[in-house]
């Protein structure tokens, strides 16, 4: 029983992810960017590699103001440490670039 009850949460669990997740790309596709930052940030801090690249590239291209830089950068390098190949790929480039 112990086990289909953290089965049942397992699933739940994703399932709220995947919503979350799929609201914040509707946003961003939507060009609200603010949403998209909203729905997305919670996932990236609970570690998912994916959505924190996602969440770099958002702030790198958006640059709505001028600390966005930075923000990019500490997602890009919470997901290159995790060993997301592109975003271990933007931190060679942010280096490159000085």
């Amino acid at each position: 029983m112990k086990y289909l009850l953290s089965l049942l949460c397992f699933f739940y669990a994703s399932s709220l992810w995947a919503a979350d997740f799929n609201k914040g790309g509707e946003a961003a596709k939507r060009q609200d960017y603010a949403t998209a930052i909203e729905e997305w940030t919670p996932l990236a801090e609970a570690g998912d590699a994916k959505v924190q690249y996602y969440l770099a590239v958002l702030y790198l291209n958006w640059r709505a103001d001028p600390g966005d830089d930075r923000k990019a950068f500490k997602w890009f390098r919470r997901a290159a440490d995790q060993g997301h190949m592109a975003s271990q790929r933007q931190m060679g480039i942010f280096y490159l670039k000085g």
